[in-house]
This record gives structure tokens, C-alpha cells and sequence, in this order.
């Protein structure tokens, strides 16, 4: 047993000093430019600290088009035990990390019995860097809470297998409804435990048999979904309240909204633009990719089959994946090789990113021409257009707060 106990601390301490190490320094970060400023230093419920009032204020708002009450509170706590500054929040979001990698751990190790396997993917959760997102962006707090709840779910599900006790069960339900109250990603979790009842735990009679030495009463499909529908019924009631959340700042529409006659109008449009796809670029992007893009391109523009100009599209639902730097880059080579006829269109309507990088200040915005369809003619998409040096113009969607920056990143060395 001492032996045994060893070797769990062993584990456990190697996982914390790893994790640390590895993310150290995203304790002495700053605050970024996205989601930070409206969800922490510009929001004053956050920056206040905790209060009955802003408590209150939690519980309640549907603020950035969200319900993230338990998020809220645990941004609050920690701007009133370490400031309104960033470095808190980093340490905080480091913490729950730590804490995360040892759950991971122990909910493998529960669930299969092998320790050090359990142990390997604790470690590789630590470390991945798909994990650098979560820790180090403060707005992600969300993200590493519900992970935090998720997982002691887990494990008090697994608990309750174990010892068929009510209170475990109880535990189980409230630990899931915290989960749901930092984030409402994991509201699939009744399913997740229906796939453990299958494997490794060996519930289900017709199913394989458990993975641990201590195999819990197998029991039918009927009475493994009858016992998770009180967590069913609260994924559901979580389920309607995002989307109320969300449909408050606009972010899901009625689908009465648009005509039908409007949808159906789409669809040819949209197989049309598909149809025009000629390349998938693999991922990551090299400079070598973009040059045998730019090359394609040119033997397509020497054998024209219309008339009208292409239209490259980089589009990305992710932020910082190097987007805009990629279409500045492709716009100053093709502007380069084809002077005056190339149109960079900024679409980002949260930043405006590309026209940062060009150091440009349009004095009228794709927003601005868009307030103004009434008077929307040449002279004013003229307007929306700034001459850059590579020779190529620039439009961009609303003006940002940034200060602007030269582009330093060369794609394409000379």
C-alpha cells in the first residue's frame, strides 16, 4: 500500500511540475486585443470585484451573448483577491490547468485500472498545444472551469457505479449543473456517460465486459437511459437558455427572418461558388504552398475562360490562425506581378486587421458604405478604397482602436 501510495504521488507531482513548466510564463502576460477588453478591463462588473450587486449581475445577464454565471463569479473573485490587472487571471487559468491534467489522470486510472497509461495521457493533455488557447487567453477561464467540473462529474459518476449510493448519484447531478453554469459546451455529457456505461465500465449487458478488475452490475440499455435523464433534462433546460442568450445579441435569427423565396435564391448562387473551388491548401500553410497558389493563378489568368476577375477567399472561424497576415501577404505579391488590378477586401468586422498591417486609416469603411445603401454608387466604393504601396487596394470594415503597425512578416523574400 506505501509502495502504491508512492507511486500516485510520483505521478501526480510529475504531472503538476510538467504542467507548470510548460506554461510558466503565461503568468506574466498581458490582456490581448479580443474578447479581453469587453469581457474584463472595459467591464466594470468584473473589474469591481465581488459584491452583492455584480453577484447579482452574474446570475442574471445574457451579456456578449452568453450565460456564464459561474465564469462571471470566478473572473469577479479573482479581480477582488489580485486586482483589475492580467497577471491574476493568468495564474488563475494556470491553476485550474494543473488541477485539470491530475483529473484527467485520476478519471483514467479509475475508469481502465492502468496507471500508467492513464498517467501518458494525463501528460499529453498537459502539455498538447491545443491547450495553450485555454490556459493563456484570460477570456478563456470558461473553458479550463467547465474542464475542472466536467471532470470531478466524472469521477463522481464513477464513484457511483462503483457504490450504487444515492449521493454519489446527487454529486454527480450537481457537479454537472456547475459544469453547464461555467460553459455550455459540455451539455453532451448524459452521452458521454452512456459511452462509458459501454466502455470501459462494462454497464451494458450486451456490451463488452469492463476494463477494471472491479466490474460495477451490468444492467439493460432501458435502465442505463432512464438514469440519465434527470442530466438529459438539464443539458435541455441549458440548451434553451444559450439560445435565448445568444438570439439576444443577434447571433441566431428567426428563420422567418430572411423570405424563403430568399433561400432558394441562395442555392444556385452557392453552387455556383462552390463550383468554382480549384484548390484545397493542406495545413499548415508554407511559403512554398502560397508561391505554387500565385503560380496557378497566373497560367488561369493567361488562359481566361470570362471575363470577370477571380476572387481568392481565405476564410477562417478561428481568430489568430494567421488569416489577415496570409491575405496581406498574397495581396502585395499579386499586386506586385499585377499593378492596379488587385482589391484586398478586409470583411473582419471586429478588428480590421489588414488594413492595420498596411498602415492605413480609410476615412469610409465597408460598414459605413453598407449604412448608406441608398447612396451606394462608384464614387463612393471609391471612397472605401485606400492606395497601398504594393499596388494594390485596400477596403476594410470598420475602424479599430489598434494602433496601426507595419507589416514585418515577409512571405515572399526578395
Amino acid at each position: 500500500m506505501r509502495r502504491l501510495m508512492k507511486r500516485e504521488a510520483f505521478i501526480i507531482f510529475g504531472l503538476l511540475a510538467i504542467t507548470v513548466a510548460a506554461f510558466w510564463e503565461a503568468g506574466h502576460c498581458g490582456f490581448i486585443n479580443f474578447d479581453d477588453p469587453g469581457y474584463i478591463f472595459y467591464n466594470p462588473h468584473v473589474t469591481g470585484g465581488l459584491s452583492a450587486a455584480n453577484f447579482t449581475w452574474a446570475w442574471k445577464t445574457f451579456y456578449q451573448g452568453n450565460y456564464l454565471p459561474l465564469t462571471w463569479l470566478s473572473l469577479m473573485l479573482d479581480a477582488t483577491l489580485f486586482g483589475p490587472g492580467p497577471h491574476g487571471f493568468h495564474w488563475v487559468n494556470l491553476a485550474f490547468h494543473t488541477a485539470n491534467a491530475v483529473l484527467v489522470y485520476l478519471v483514467f486510472r479509475q475508469a481502465t485500472g492502468a496507471v500508467w497509461r492513464s498517467a501518458l495521457v494525463a501528460a499529453l493533455f498537459a502539455v498538447h498545444p491545443l491547450r495553450v488557447e485555454s490556459v493563456v487567453w484570460i477570456v478563456e477561464r470558461k473553458d479550463v472551469l467547465t474542464g475542472f467540473f466536467w471532470l470531478l462529474t466524472a469521477l463522481a459518476y464513477l464513484r457511483y457505479v462503483k457504490e450504487l449510493r444515492w449521493r454519489w448519484y446527487a454529486a454527480t447531478l450537481a457537479l454537472f449543473a456547475a459544469t453547464l453554469l461555467a460553459k455550455q459546451t459540455l451539455a453532451t455529457l448524459p452521452f458521454m456517460l452512456l459511452l462509458m456505461d459501454y466502455w470501459p465500465l462494462g454497464r451494458w449487458r450486451k456490451g463488452p465486459a469492463a476494463v477494471s478488475l472491479d466490474a460495477p452490475p451490468r444492467r439493460s440499455l432501458p435502465q442505463l437511459i432512464v438514469e440519465k435523464l434527470p442530466p438529459l433534462a438539464m443539458a435541455a433546460a441549458i440548451i434553451a437558455v444559450t439560445i435565448r442568450a445568444q438570439a439576444s445579441t443577434g447571433s441566431i435569427a428567426d428563420i422567418h427572418a430572411v423570405p424563403f423565396a430568399d433561400w432558394l435564391a441562395n442555392v444556385p448562387v452557392s453552387y455556383a461558388l462552390r463550383s468554382g473551388v480549384r484548390d484545397f491548401l493542406r495545413r499548415p500553410l508554407s511559403p512554398e504552398d502560397v508561391r505554387q497558389l500565385l503560380g496557378r493563378m497566373e497560367r488561369f489568368a493567361a488562359h481566361p475562360t470570362t471575363s470577370i476577375g477571380k476572387v481568392v477567399a481565405l476564410i477562417s472561424n478561428k481568430g489568430g490562425v494567421g488569416k489577415s497576415m496570409l491575405s496581406v501577404n498574397i495581396a502585395a505579391e499579386l499586386g506586385r506581378r499585377n499593378p492596379g488590378q488587385v482589391l484586398l477586401i478586409d470583411a473582419s468586422l471586429q478588428m480590421g486587421v489588414c488594413a492595420s498591417m498596411l498602415d492605413l486609416e480609410p476615412t469610409t469603411t465597408l460598414t459605413d458604405a453598407a449604412h448608406q445603401r441608398d447612396r451606394l454608387d462608384q464614387r463612393l466604393i471609391r471612397e472605401c478604397r485606400s492606395r497601398t504601396p504594393p499596388a494594390c487596394t485596400c477596403s476594410r470594415a470598420r475602424m479599430t482602436r489598434w494602433r496601426p503597425r507595419k507589416l514585418t512578416t515577409r512571405l515572399f523574400p526578395a
